[in-house]
């Protein structure tokens, strides 16, 4: 990540870099360096207690849009990371 980050900034500084990765990505180091490198990050979250009561109000709508419409619903939510 930092090597291929430092070439891209080599060519074009003035870039936004998003990362985007699975929930294997998702380590406090890999969080705080791209913070600190002005790196944007999309990670995907595994399913734990504390993720499934955070969105237990979007989970609810998405049944209910479900059930109205018989089609499948998606809702996205952002989560801010703080060290």
């Amino acid at each position: 990540m930092k090597r291929i980050v430092a070439q891209i900034r080599a060519r074009w500084p003035k870039v936004t870099v998003v990362l985007r990765g699975d929930s294997g990505f998702v380590r406090d180091e890999i969080m705080a360096w791209c913070e600190q490198n002005r790196i944007d990050f999309v990670f995907g979250l595994a399913k734990n207690d504390r993720l499934k009561a955070e969105i237990a109000d979007d989970m609810m709508r998405v049944q209910e849009e479900f059930e109205r419409t018989g089609q499948p619903a998606r809702i996205f939510r952002e989560f801010r990371y703080k060290r």
